[in-house]
């Protein structure tokens, strides 16, 4: 795989739904909000940063 390979960077950029098994605190600007995360909070997140 070549680092400038436009499938993978674009694979990694697809956004993919998930949802939070554990309450998260100070991750509260992932979905505009002032407070932390609680469990099962829907998400749209890149799919690098999901994995």
């Amino acid at each position: 795989m070549s680092y400038y390979d436009i499938d993978s960077i674009l694979t990694d950029a697809e956004k993919v739904p998930c949802h939070f098994e554990i309450d998260v605190r100070d991750l509260g600007h992932l979905d505009n909000s002032p407070h932390g995360l609680k469990a099962q909070t829907p998400l749209t997140l890149p799919l690098w940063l999901a994995e």
